[in-house]
């Protein structure tokens, strides 16, 4: 069994980082709210798999949304916080 996290802040401040990146990268969407939920008990294991994430960005990094500042579209969104 994987030990607990000695300091859980950089995992959680990684977290927030893709959260954020979640509004142009769709496709890691499901992962990064899966690891989440271990914000309060995060150990080694969700770190390496967050590490496994930012190699898969850096990877692929012209994946994702691009929205031009001049672009004619005009996004409009809602969301139900139900």
């Amino acid at each position: 069994m994987d030990s607990h996290l000695d300091d859980p802040s950089s995992y959680r401040r990684l977290i927030g980082k893709l959260l954020y990146l979640t509004n142009t990268r769709p496709d890691l969407c499901f992962s990064v709210n899966l690891l989440s939920q271990f914000m309060q008990s995060s150990t080694n294991y969700h770190y390496r798999v967050v590490q496994h994430i930012l190699r898969y960005i850096k990877s692929k990094p012209s994946e994702g949304l691009i929205f031009a500042a001049d672009s004619p579209i005009h996004l409009k969104a809602f969301s139900d916080s139900d």
